[in-house]
């Protein structure tokens, strides 16, 4: 039985729609050829304070930038820090009998996505003052 010549050209368009429909979605769920851009991960140093002395800590990286906290007693604060060689003060700002102050200097290497622990120890302290 043959189909008559009016139908066809309904078909042939049907299929073509179909398959343009078929393309479309193909194409939508496909692997992205887009790339987010990529955030710059930092090292994450928590500092924490295990005194009875509040601190101030500073982070000077190689390049000069400076970042700064401050820890109360037995405190504990959170940096993102570019990665890189960093010097670092530590000073007292409170706990110590007036005029008195504990400062140490030194330097550390973070790398990007680490996590840092730091905990602020001292021995310097005996019943309420300074050793000698």
């Amino acid at each position: 039985m043959s189909r008559p010549l009016f139908l066809l050209p309904a078909i042939v368009a049907l299929r073509g729609i179909l398959l343009g429909f078929f393309l479309v979605c193909l194409g939508c769920t496909g692997p992205s050829t887009a790339v987010a851009p990529r955030e710059a991960a930092g090292a994450v140093l928590a500092i924490v304070n295990e005194t009875d002395y509040d601190w101030s800590v500073t982070m000077i990286s190689g390049s000069g930038l400076r970042s700064a906290t401050n820890v109360s007693r037995r405190d504990r604060s959170v940096i993102v820090l570019t990665p890189g060689t960093y010097e670092i003060v530590q000073e007292t700002t409170g706990g110590l009998p007036p005029g008195e102050k504990l400062r140490r200097t030194l330097s550390a290497t973070f790398e990007a996505s680490e996590r840092y622990e730091w905990p602020l120890r001292t021995l310097m302290a005996a019943d309420g003052g300074l050793r000698p």
